[in-house]
C-alpha cells in the first residue's frame, strides 16, 4: 500500500525542480485526510468489523495519524531529492 501511494503522489505531483519544502509540506498534509480514511474506516471494515470513528476509538488511533503524517513528510522529501537527481 506504502508503494503505491508513494508511486502515486510522486505522478500526481510533477516534477518541481527544487520545491524541497513544498512536496514535504504537501505530502505530509495528504497524510491527514488518509488517516481516517484508511486507518479508522478501511482496515476495519476490511478486517471484518464496524468504522472506528468514535471520539475514543479515534483517540487510541491518535499514534497512528502521527505515523501517516511522519511518513507524508518522508515521501515528500524523498520524491523530490529523486525528481532532483533524476534531472
Amino acid at each position: 500500500m506504502g508503494v503505491a501511494l508513494g508511486a502515486g503522489y510522486a505522478m500526481l505531483t510533477g516534477q518541481t525542480p527544487e520545491a524541497y519544502l513544498d512536496n514535504i509540506f504537501t505530502a505530509g498534509a495528504y497524510g491527514v485526510p488518509l488517516w481516517p480514511v484508511i486507518s479508522v474506516i478501511a482496515l476495519p471494515v476490511v478486517s471484518g468489523q464496524m468504522p472506528e470513528w468514535s471520539a475514543q476509538q479515534m483517540r487510541s488511533h491518535f499514534p497512528v495519524l502521527v505515523g501517516w503524517v511522519l511518513s507524508g513528510l518522508a515521501l515528500g522529501l524523498f520524491a523530490q531529492l529523486l525528481n532532483d537527481v533524476a534531472a
